[in-house]
């Protein structure tokens, strides 16, 4: 019976430790959370308290913040879900005409513009005398983007998250560089085609360097570089469709043939892979990042060659392909013109050391660069 009974007080303590390590692990996120939304309130509060319009409110849901105040006109909110939007942490800033209801909830009547809801057309917009909430004029979508090497900024006012998504979305795959964005998400926008087939219309965009782009139903401005005639003409075709009126200044990057010091740094270059390995490291990374500027500079077109140490358990023409194709995909990225890279796998050619030490395999798990000449 002592026995039974003590296995009996086992089970019961390893009930009561699980169901406490239950709660544990339910509360630990849920105090979290509650820390950060005081945290972001508090914030925001003092970032509006700073600029105006003094009667502007917000409240947040998670790190969604939700802007409003009434009798406050449109411009002053879109200053205020600047300033919240501002604050580290927020995720989107949403603008509402009236402080009633919480956020994403219906208003008091059907025509109250919420958080998620419809935006109102100003010829069918409810009488304010019988609402009790102020309404505001439809606006227009606005986007800028400025991308420099080391990210890209999005900013501006569009109608919903889906619109916002598809821009960071399309802005990340443009760029291939980290984006920032303090688009704020406003229903009061205008329903407008243009924004849509300008989201589309990015995809096919040629590769700018330098780009600061300013859209809206008024026109599209737009400064950068690009690397030649060709991709000037591919990206006026592309402006083109989108039905605005457009303003470019976007000049051709000057190229010249690259000269002798640069070339040997060139060929000089190699990046080595870990066994197994067909990513870059930091150290191919920066080994690559070295001589960007030569290349995107010269007229210079080169071949990648990758390789393989044996033995090599896997097809080492094809494992050596991967390797030459990360780093033609990273002289990409660092804006280099594709049509100027070659990139072929050698398998185990052209040994750098010999497969029988280990210093010799390592030396031949690598990727080299031969400058092919000028064009």
């Amino acid at each position: 019976m002592t026995i039974d009974r003590n296995r009996q007080y086992r089970k019961a303590g390893i009930a009561v430790a699980g169901a406490l390590l239950g709660v544990t692990l339910v509360a630990v996120p849920i105090i979290g959370q509650g820390y950060l939304a005081a945290d972001l309130d508090a914030s925001a509060r003092e970032a509006l308290r700073r600029g105006e319009p003094a009667d502007a409110d917000v409240v947040f849901s998670g790190r969604e913040a939700v802007v409003s105040g009434p009798d406050v006109a449109a411009a002053q909110l879109r200053s205020a879900a600047a300033a919240v939007r501002s604050v580290p942490g927020v995720r989107w800033v949403r603008i509402r005409s009236s402080a009633v209801g919480e956020p994403g909830s219906a208003g008091p009547t059907g025509d109250h513009q919420t958080v998620a809801g419809p935006a109102v057309s100003p010829t069918h917009a409810p009488d304010s005398s019988t609402t009790g909430t102020v309404q505001r004029s439809a606006i227009d979508p606005s986007v800028r983007i400025v991308a420099r090497r080391d990210g890209v900024l999005l900013e501006g006012t569009v109608p919903s998250d889906a619109d916002a998504d598809a821009l960071v979305a399309q802005s990340e795959r443009l760029f291939g560089a980290p984006v920032i964005s303090r688009l704020v998400i406003d229903p009061a926008c205008a329903g407008s085609a243009w924004l849509d087939r300008f989201v589309t219309g990015l995809a096919a965009f040629p590769t700018i360097s330098g780009i600061d782009l300013t859209a809206s139903g008024a026109g599209l401005a737009l400064d950068g570089t690009v690397a030649d005639d060709a991709a000037r003409h591919s990206l006026r075709q592309t402006v083109g469709g989108l039905g605005l009126k457009v303003s470019n200044t976007v000049t051709i990057a000057p190229t010249s043939p690259v000269s002798a010091v640069d070339a040997a740094r060139i060929n000089a270059t190699v990046v080595y892979f870990g066994w197994g390995c067909y990513e870059l490291d930091a150290a191919g990374r920066q080994a690559l990042d070295a001589i960007l500027p030569a290349l995107r500079a010269g007229k210079v077109a080169i071949d990648i060659n990758g390789y393989v140490s044996l033995p090599h358990a896997g097809d080492a023409v094809a494992d050596s392909q991967r390797r030459a194709d990360a780093v033609r995909a990273h002289l990409i990225r660092g804006g280099v013109r594709a049509d100027r890279i070659a990139a072929v796998g050698h398998g185990a050619a052209n040994p750098a050391g010999s497969n029988d030490t280990a210093a010799g395999r390592a030396a031949n798990q690598r990727a080299t660069l031969t400058v092919k000449g000028s064009n």
